[in-house]
């Protein structure tokens, strides 16, 4: 594309493009891949290691959750009913179908709406899509 004759962008930058993003992708497999090799030298247990002017540290991390679902019915058995709280949430399917029984337009649910649109770019080689 063109405006006045002049290209927008030069077709050096879309190749540049392409090839860090394949480079990234290809850097972040090994790098996954390096990950579990040196993990499972320190034998998968928090360790520490320097070599070679680096320090090498694995920890464990805890990322434990709430099971809801199994702590609303604990709460309910004691009857801890103040630790649980209700909280209403959009049901998109009556709301679809009230539009199509018209009980409520699109229209008047367009004020509603928060606009979230990004601009996205995808380059590829031609041939490549």
């Amino acid at each position: 594309m063109t405006i006045g004759g002049a290209p927008l962008v030069a077709a050096s930058k879309l190749a540049e493009y392409c090839e860090i993003t394949a480079r990234i992708k290809s850097l972040e497999k090994r790098k996954e891949k390096l990950n579990k090799e040196i993990k499972s030298a320190f034998g998968n247990k928090p360790t520490v290691y320097e070599l070679g002017g680096y320090v090498a540290k694995a920890y464990e991390q805890d990322r434990s959750t709430m099971d809801e679902e199994a702590t609303i019915k604990l709460l309910r058995e004691k009857e801890l009913f103040d630790c649980i709280q209700t909280k209403e949430i959009l049901n998109e399917t009556a709301v679809e179908e009230a539009i199509y029984n018209g009980r409520i337009t699109q229209a008047e649910l367009d004020s509603c709406v928060i606009p979230n649109r990004i601009l996205a770019l995808v380059i590829k080689k031609e041939g490549d899509y």
